[in-house]
């Protein structure tokens, strides 16, 4: 996956339990990339991070495993 101005060496792919590409993440900007349904769904890793940050700049933990 790239992008305009991007390079293919920049993405890299993430796959799901079914072996199945499921997102592309780049390293050099921080965008992640998830296609559903047809459609591409993109966010910058930093923004969400900031918001899901508590006012001490702690992450919330998840106690349960996540599937893709």
């Amino acid at each position: 996956m790239t992008t305009g101005n991007g390079q293919a060496g920049e993405w890299v792919n993430l796959y799901g339990s079914d072996g199945k590409k499921k997102a592309a993440y780049n390293w050099r900007t921080g965008e992640l990339v998830v296609k559903e349904r047809n459609t591409y769904h993109r966010w910058r890793l930093a923004t969400i991070v900031d918001a899901v940050c508590d006012t001490d700049g702690r992450l919330p933990v998840e106690t349960a495993p996540a599937a893709c």
